[in-house]
């Protein structure tokens, strides 16, 4: 710039001329609003400044606390009466013909400023403030009221869930409890002491002493001559088919998938491998690409950074996913002060922090988060916590581009190894992962990159063991329809249980041919297969 003779301003001036800008641009409006304000409208603006109680601009500002009936029955009230003013105000935005960004930030004017300072400030620039902020509050109003809505709707089918589980716990222990009964009554037929002529009514009436007679098809195999209806009503329809008929459907199926991939490689339509001759046998290999990635993306940085205390409560916000830690006492009561100290526990268990150290650095006292911990902090209410929030993302536009196939669902499996501090009851050494100290293993299942479901197991256990209990179990809205584990996640029996359960067990492997021969004992040799 110097060869040109200019001299760049300062920064001032810039912000000078930014705040000039701005000042003439709401001028321009609100010259523009006066003219078109309707006397109606101007009343309703003077009303909504002046007024106290429910129906008046503190009251319009408050937001919900969270999703409790009262909270969402004011929601509704408040709703309608601002649906009425904003009719009014349809017009007057068509001729203002503001963009979203715009009405969004002359309504924020209001949060901004208090009542007080808005009643002092000149009426005109306030009824810009005002006609925007009736728009953007009505808009947020109904995103509220739908997201109670879901979030009621979910709370009643997972209360749905807990109640048909408690039923058929119960049902099982009543059939365990009758079960044991049913030897006693067994042993009336080989009881010596029992007269060869007695009659067989006198040995009955003895055996419903024992067992009841209405529960003696319980613990008999009488039941399962229904086995047809039952295995209709499950989720295995696999099972509705013969054994052999369903193994020669997986053979018929493996011969063609082997085929396929043989053929595919041999044509080089497969531009994943790559064929190499060793000896003079033809084997394939997986192809690397080495890419030079940098380990953030620059997107990120141009996000602002937010605590994550902030980023707990809004996600609670836009989920309610406080309200499902409950108080373990069935009268214990939930105050809204103790939400602070509930995001406090959360992350002190998250980060490893402990409740020490965060009593130390934070404003809550340790008895109160010991306190929290006790009585909202279980595995029940993290995982319905979790559920709240993996089925809210889910629900976002941006979901769908996380799918590795679009007409499937992609789920994946994995453990992660942890140091522990002490010996506990479910420590385990390991000296591959942690040399020699006690260390745990956390399991988690993830859907398009959202955990729905998560355990701890052993150091020493194979994470194989327990993938079809994370999925089985996982109560969220994000069931997959394939999954994936490293090496470590698959066993022979896997291959078999989940695919009679519904689900395709789709293994990642770094050696695919010493996987082969290690799950099969034998391998059908075609000519056109290359393993």
């Amino acid at each position: 710039m110097q060869h040109l003779n200019a001299v760049i301003p300062p920064l001032y001036k810039f912000q000078k001329l930014i705040s000039h800008a701005a000042d003439v641009e709401a001028d321009r409006l609100t010259k523009l609003l006066q003219r078109h304000l309707s006397p109606m409208l101007n009343t309703k603006l003077h009303q909504l400044l002046a007024a106290t109680g429910p129906q008046s601009l503190a009251s319009l500002k408050k937001l919900p606390r969270d999703f409790s009936k009262s909270e969402i029955g004011r929601e509704i009230k408040l709703f309608d009466w601002v649906r009425d003013i904003a009719a009014d105000t349809h017009s007057v935005m068509e001729k203002l013909n503001l963009s979203q960004g715009n009405v969004a930030y002359y309504g924020s004017m209001v949060e901004y400023y208090s009542i007080t300072q808005l009643r002092a400030k000149n009426f005109e620039t306030v009824a810009l403030y005002l006609v925007c902020y009736l728009q953007s509050r009505l808009s947020q109003i109904q995103d509220t009221l739908v997201a109670a809505f879901i979030f009621q709707v979910r709370k009643l089918a997972a209360e749905g869930k807990a109640a048909s589980r408690d039923k058929v716990f119960e049902a099982l222990a009543s059939i365990e409890e009758k079960v044991k009964q049913a030897g006693p009554v067994l042993r009336l037929f080989v009881d010596e002491k029992i007269a060869g002529d007695t009659p067989f009514q006198k040995v009955r009436k003895r055996a419903y002493q024992l067992l009841g007679e209405q529960d003696i098809p319980v613990v008999s195999d009488e039941q399962w001559l229904d086995k047809d209806r039952l295995i209709r009503e499950s989720r295995w329809s696999a099972l509705q088919i013969s054994v052999e008929l369903l193994v020669q459907q997986k053979l018929d199926a493996l011969h063609d998938k082997l085929a396929l991939v043989s053929d595919r490689l041999n044509t080089g339509a497969n531009e994943s491998v790559v064929l190499k001759t060793k000896n003079g046998q033809i084997r394939w290999v997986i192809k690397y690409t080495h890419k030079k990635e940098e380990v953030n993306n620059p997107f990120f940085a141009r996000m602002s950074q937010t605590h994550i205390a902030d980023l707990l409560n809004y996600v609670n916000h836009q989920t309610g996913f406080f309200q499902q830690f409950r108080h373990i006492r069935p009268r214990g009561k939930v105050e809204d002060s103790d939400f602070a100290a509930l995001v406090a526990c959360i992350i002190a268990n998250a980060t490893r922090f402990g409740h020490y150290k965060m009593a130390e650095i934070c404003n809550i006292k340790l008895d109160k988060l010991n306190s929290i911990q006790a009585n909202l902090l279980r595995m029940e209410t993290l995982a319905e916590a979790n559920d709240v929030i993996s089925n809210a993302i889910a629900q976002l536009p941006i979901f769908q581009h996380y799918a590795i196939q679009p007409d499937k669902i992609h789920g994946s499996f994995d453990g992660q190894k942890f140091e522990s501090r002490r010996n506990t009851i479910r420590t385990r050494f390991s000296t591959k992962y942690i040399k020699t100290g006690p260390g745990l293993s956390g399991v988690t299942l993830n859907v398009h990159h959202v955990p729905v479901n998560a355990g701890v197991i052993g150091l020493n256990e194979h994470e194989s063991h327990y993938v079809f209990d994370m999925l089985h179990n996982n109560t969220s809205d994000l069931q997959p329809d394939v999954l994936s584990t490293d090496t470590h996640g698959v066993n022979r029996f896997n291959f078999a249980l989940l695919d009679l359960a519904g689900w395709t067990f789709a293994p990642r492997y770094a050696r695919f041919d010493n996987v082969v021969d290690d799950l099969f004992e034998e391998v059908v040799a075609l000519n056109e297969i290359i393993i």
